[in-house]
């Protein structure tokens, strides 16, 4: 809570119990859908953020700003989430199509199409980041080129502080995103962010060469 002044510090302190409360309420309603870590940390998150923007002269009592607050940010999250399986369900569905009837891409409705494009960059970047650790460390003869390591490091370099230490932490330490979050003081939500939007910066810059892995994988 470093951002925070004293009197912000203190009406997140002594508002706890709001988030713990909107936790337990939403582990109970989502428990299909979220984790109760994971709603934890958005009620945090959520107490937090409306301390910063708490105006005391509205004569609003916090308590009830912060409830407000806290329980909006966990509904949202939870029908993202919802919206996210129903997409990548849509998707599972699209990619079936195409491996039986080649290109369906036209019956496809627009949202899919646009998601299943990108999650197929993000998951050639994925590989190809993967090939560049290996190719790293490994004594064999490396499936990928070192044009594309060369290209892959400088993209690597290019992102921006929080999407670099994600990827190097992720794919070159051989770490799993919670721990990244733990050594970085961040929540695993905002960590799982910057892993996607990582891949996403990389799949524009790197353009041709993230499809070379999937040329060099043996049959």
């Amino acid at each position: 809570m470093g951002r925070l002044s004293p009197e912000q510090q203190a009406l997140v302190v002594s508002n706890a119990r709001v988030a713990q409360l909107v936790t337990r309420r939403g582990a109970y309603k989502y428990r299909n859908l979220l984790s109760q870590d994971e709603i934890e940390q958005v009620a945090q998150l959520a107490l937090v953020k409306a301390a910063m923007t708490y105006q005391r002269e509205t004569g609003v009592p916090f308590s009830g700003f912060a409830w407000s607050h806290v329980a909006g940010a966990v509904i949202r999250h939870a029908d993202k989430e919802r919206r996210a399986r129903q997409l990548r369900a849509a998707l599972g569905k699209f990619m079936k199509l195409a491996m039986r009837q080649g290109s369906v891409l036209t019956d496809t409705p627009e949202t899919v199409r646009v998601e299943a494009i990108e999650q197929l960059q993000c998951g050639l970047i994925a590989t190809t980041l993967g090939m560049v650790a290996d190719a790293r460390e490994g004594t064999d003869e490396p499936l990928i080129c070192r044009e594309t390591i060369d290209a892959v490091a400088q993209a690597v370099a290019e992102l921006d502080a929080e999407q670099r230490t994600v990827v190097e932490q992720v794919y070159f330490e051989d770490r799993q995103l919670k721990q990244v979050a733990a050594a970085c003081g961040w929540t695993v939500i905002t960590t799982r962010r910057r892993h996607q939007a990582a891949l996403t910066e990389l799949a524009r810059k790197l353009g041709q060469h993230a499809a070379e892995p999937a040329a060099r994988l043996p049959a």
